[in-house]
């Protein structure tokens, strides 16, 4: 299911930049160097680094796939975005529309 996500998420980013929509997306970015240079791929050792990366970041835009819900590395995030009072959007993989609600 990780190797799902991964290629989702980067089929996704790859549209968004695209259309020139500048995104970083954490599985994008670490799912192959975890993978390739054992790391762990548990949320609470990226959570530090997620931080980091939303601190720059103007909102959080979810990709709506299966499970999301019950994601830990989004629920942090989600929570680090509402305490830092940014705008979070839900993106959906059959249209890459962008909605308020998931």
């Amino acid at each position: 299911m990780r190797e799902v996500r991964y290629h989702a998420a980067m089929k996704c980013c790859a549209w968004l930049l695209k259309n020139r929509v500048w995104v970083y997306s954490p599985i994008v970015y670490c799912h192959e160097l975890a993978r390739l240079h054992d790391m762990p791929t548990n949320a609470h050792f990226w959570m530090d680094y997620n931080y980091a990366m939303l601190r720059g970041a103007k909102d959080l835009l979810i990709l709506v796939l299966p499970g999301w819900q019950d994601s830990v590395g989004i629920d942090n995030e989600v929570e680090y975005a509402h305490a830092a009072n940014k705008p979070i959007r839900f993106i959906h993989p059959s249209s890459y529309t962008v909605t308020d609600e998931p």
